[in-house]
């Protein structure tokens, strides 16, 4: 096995251990502003259940117990933030990867992503499933479902306004 076998295999490893723990989320109820978000509360937090999250909390604690790297703390910020590589469309994308939607409540940041709505953040878990936390569409909390507009109008390939990699 080549150098760049071995690291595809472990970045592949990393990607279903983030889905493996996502998944293990499912059920966690949704609260608007839930913690942890920053460095200091999740080493505080290790070792706890977490008891609630949304989107972006969902993601940085997923993406911490998972490869312990911190992402910024709020949907915008993980858009816009310089780690992270940027997918060019969907069909490219991965398990693990991040999508980036319109959502319900996001808000321009036009000197950072020149057009782009940033309003809710999703873990892709294959090309068919994603996962995340939601309040709208009549789910609550984290769920994971298929990615398609006929299960949830605001959440599937079309409404995708960014993907970031971070494997």
């Amino acid at each position: 096995m080549t150098k760049i076998e071995k690291l595809q295999l472990v970045k592949d490893l990393k990607r279903k251990e983030i889905i493996d723990f996502a998944e293990s989320l499912v059920g966690t109820p949704y609260k608007r502003g839930a913690r942890p978000r920053f460095r200091e509360e999740l080493i505080a937090f290790d070792g706890k259940p977490i008891q609630e999250v949304d989107c972006s909390s969902f993601v940085v604690y997923v993406f911490w117990k998972t490869l312990q790297l911190v992402l910024p703390p709020s949907t915008i910020e993980q858009a816009t933030s310089e780690i992270g590589q940027i997918i060019p469309s969907f069909p490219e994308a991965l398990p693990g990867d991040l999508l980036f939607f319109h959502g319900e409540k996001g808000y321009y940041d036009f000197s950072k992503l020149p057009g782009i709505y940033v309003g809710h953040v999703a873990i892709l878990c294959s090309e068919n499933n994603i996962i995340h936390a939601v309040n709208s569409g009549g789910k609550s909390g984290v769920v994971m479902h298929p990615f398609t507009p006929e299960y949830h109008s605001h959440y599937h390939p079309d409404t995708i306004t960014l993907i970031k990699r971070f494997i």
